[in-house]
């Protein structure tokens, strides 16, 4: 599994971003973060991720939203819905 990080939008090493996803012919997961810590306004938390996802989709990529809150304790669960591309330890 690849996985670039960027603490803010899509970060200034787009073109790395490209050559690190060639494999996969556009297709990302996006795991946004999940704010757990705060109480964050959900508005704001779905409006930040549809400008992530709008960035992304400009830039050619087809993406997935994978909302890891959604897996707590069900590993296998989470093994079965990645692409078989993805290693998990």
């Amino acid at each position: 599994m690849k996985l670039y990080l960027s603490s803010f939008k899509l970060g200034n090493e787009v073109e790395k971003l490209k050559e690190l996803i060639s494999h996969t012919k556009g297709q990302v997961g996006y795991i946004p973060n999940a704010l757990d810590f705060s109480h964050a306004d959900p508005t704001r938390r779905k409006e930040h991720i549809e400008d992530d996802l709008s960035s992304l989709l400009e830039i050619g990529l087809t993406v997935e939203v994978l909302d890891l809150r959604e897996f707590f304790g069900r590993a296998e669960d989470l093994r079965r819905r990645l692409p078989p591309w993805v290693e998990c330890g």
